[in-house]
């Protein structure tokens, strides 16, 4: 087993990834920890191989790859690695999408991917479209409204074309980290301290924006589906999401609570499918949303089918 924590940023243009994970870098070294980062294999791409094709894409690809078998090996705690495997799964749906690649190409390139160097943990930052290009210093061939906004719609079309195949279609979605911005904090007192306020925590809104775009899809429901630690926090996160993200009604709200015994550490990676199970008996078909790798690992082992999960970096860049 490796030693290494993996933590794998990706987001969208100009969203502060590399200030994120230089910042990060230094606090984690500051606390006595060895941490190396894994730069973009996008920044390294010889000359030869034109941007924006689809073999410029293998060819990061199996560089980031051999990066993350490497530093595997590494002697450190925690690597950060800007844009990773995750990420690049989603620029391979995006090369299908767009008709760059075939569904044949996609396919042999999906099953190219080693599940054990995902990694542990994944930090999604976005910014809207009108901030990216502000960043940049103005509209150019990535950082552009229609290039940006162009994901949404890709996304909202997949779930379009799930729903046209089924009468009823349930989608559940995770809180922190996926409509909640998702901070790291350096134990688990202070990370109950902040969800205990978590009215303060920032909503991640162009997630949100796709989401109401989802919810009115006829056949298809909205279900929240969180973990929480305590009672306190369960009832911050109605009150967040009462504020936030109210066009999901609070019948929908399913906060499963570890204080109540809801679920425990050794079956936290099940507990949401349990939820989702209850409500398999009245949907043809269920989704998890969410960005928990492990917990999406789980998740779609147990839907056998009947189902389908999305990493959060799938509507992401």
């Amino acid at each position: 087993m490796r030693k290494p924590f993996m933590v794998e940023f990706t987001g969208t243009p100009e969203s502060g990834k590399t200030t994120t994970i230089k910042n990060l870098s230094n606090k984690l070294i500051s606390n006595g920890y060895e941490v190396t980062v894994l730069q973009e294999s996008a920044e390294r791409l010889p000359t030869e191989i034109p941007k924006g094709t689809w073999n410029a894409n293998l060819w990061m690809h199996f560089q980031t790859t051999a990066e993350i078998l490497r530093a595997s090996y590494i002697k450190a705690d925690i690597i950060l690695i800007d844009r990773g495997l995750l990420d690049s799964n989603f620029y391979g749906k995006k090369f299908l999408w767009e008709g760059i690649a075939t569904k044949e190409q996609y396919e042999k390139f999906k099953s190219q991917f080693i599940e054990e160097l995902f990694p542990d943990f994944l930090i999604a930052l976005t910014v809207s479209p009108l901030t990216a290009i502000k960043r940049r210093g103005g509209a150019g061939h990535l950082v552009n409204e229609n290039y940006i906004n162009r994901y949404n719609d890709l996304f909202i079309d997949t779930i379009k074309e799930i729903c046209n195949g089924y009468n009823r279609v349930a989608i559940f979605i995770d809180m922190d980290g996926t409509i909640v911005e998702y901070k790291i904090y350096e134990g688990e007192k202070q990370l109950i301290e902040a969800h205990e306020d978590l009215l303060n925590e920032k909503p991640v809104l162009p997630i949100i924006d796709i989401l109401k775009g989802i919810s009115k899809i006829q056949n298809i429901d909205l279900y929240i589906l969180s973990l929480a630690k305590n009672t306190k926090i369960k009832e911050k996160k109605k009150e967040w999401l009462n504020k936030y993200v109210n066009f999901i009604k609070p019948t929908n709200w399913i906060i499963i609570n570890k204080e109540a015994g809801e679920y425990n550490s050794e079956n936290r990676n099940y507990a949401k499918y349990a939820q989702m199970e209850k409500k398999l008996k009245e949907y043809d078909y269920a989704i998890l949303l969410d960005d928990d790798h492990k917990i999406l690992k789980e998740t779609n082992k147990n839907l056998e089918g009947k189902g389908k999960v999305f990493h959060i970096s799938s509507i992401l860049i």
